[in-house]
């Protein structure tokens, strides 16, 4: 098996559940931070790299929005 990217919302991990994890267990909720980190990603052919980070990060935002 291997390790490969995806948008945010599109692989294995319950975003919803770990969001309210953090906030339920932070010191600092408040103010609490999410960063989305793209990596490993598969580039099809005739696309570029960025083409592919760029659709990923804009789908990643667009979910984490719809759930915030």
């Amino acid at each position: 098996m291997i390790a490969e990217g995806c948008a945010v919302g599109e692989g294995n991990v319950d975003i919803p559940l770990t969001i309210e994890t953090l906030a339920q267990k932070s010191p600092h909720a408040r103010g609490l931070h999410l960063i989305v980190e793209l990596g490993w990603n598969p580039i099809p052919e005739g696309k570029t790299s960025e083409e592919v980070r760029l659709e990923l990060f804009h789908r990643s935002i667009e979910y984490v929005k719809s759930i915030l």
